[in-house]
């Protein structure tokens, strides 16, 4: 089990069998070996102005910042 604790300005990208399946965060995070998989994002450097955005907008710039290799394997 990983177990993430997360500030304020931080995420988490949960991947659930290699499929984006939620944003969590910020506190405390729970991921399951072998299921999820997670990637940690600091919203303030990869994404300004998130705190007015909605979570499915933010969803989409982290997708296209994924896709782009901008934030994988960081």
């Amino acid at each position: 089990m990983s177990i993430f604790y997360l500030k304020e300005n931080e995420r988490v990208v949960v991947f659930r069998y290699g499929h984006i399946h939620k944003l969590a965060g910020p506190g405390l995070v729970i991921l399951f070996p072998i299921i999820d998989k997670g990637l940690k994002i600091n919203m303030d450097e990869h994404i300004p102005g998130w705190q007015g955005l909605s979570e499915d907008i933010l969803l989409q710039q982290i997708e296209r910042l994924i896709i782009d290799d901008e934030l994988f394997f960081e």
